[in-house]
């Protein structure tokens, strides 16, 4: 109720006012007054913050993890040598050539359904080779030559634990070695 209804409410009435006009305006003025509500409690509020900062935690570590870059190459097993070893050639596209040195670590699948072995890079047989001096030299087969899109790699990798060398020469295989590492939230920008 406002100044004025009080007003008119004793205006009906005449010769008979009992509140003063300061006594109505401050009743008004109480009625009148903004209530907010009290919608939260001081410890959901306290946990909002916490939740807030784990979050903000959580996306830290998110954006700080490494995952590896992999890159695969096709090959074939190649004709056992004077040790009898079995040996594998794979090309990798020669713009990952400044990751692949002696000794890395790599991953090889003889055929497509052959286990995968851990073997390294035993030597890189050539720095930059086409795909029809591939051919020629390391007598690829047709589905590994058509594999090679453009200059290669080629890369020798021991073969120790795939048997007898002379069952499975000229069989095809593929090489997955690693050349570096992002963030996951680098995956999506």
């Amino acid at each position: 109720m406002n100044i004025a209804g009080a007003k008119e409410i004793l205006a009906s009435k005449p010769g008979r006012q009992i509140f003063r006009d300061s006594a109505l305006r401050e009743y008004a003025q109480r009625r009148e007054k903004d209530l907010l509500p009290h919608t939260v409690a001081p410890p959901v509020f306290a946990y909002s913050w916490l939740l807030l900062a784990l979050l903000l935690l959580l996306a830290v570590l998110i954006w700080s993890v490494e995952f590896p870059t992999y890159v695969t190459g096709p090959g074939t097993v190649l004709r056992p040598g004077a040790g009898g070893d079995s040996e594998a050639v794979i090309f990798f596209p020669t713009s990952h050539a400044a990751q692949i040195h002696v000794g890395t670590p790599l991953q090889v699948q003889v055929g497509s359904n052959g286990s995968r072995m851990d073997s390294s890079v035993e030597r890189i047989d050539s720095p930059s080779i086409g795909p029809g001096d591939a051919r020629q030299r390391y007598a690829l087969d047709s589905g590994t030559a058509g594999a090679l899109s453009g200059p290669s790699i080629a890369v020798i990798v021991r073969l120790s634990s795939l048997g007898p060398a002379r069952s499975f020469a000229g069989s095809p295989v593929s090489g997955q070695v690693q050349t570096g590492s992002h963030s996951v939230i680098a995956q999506f920008f």
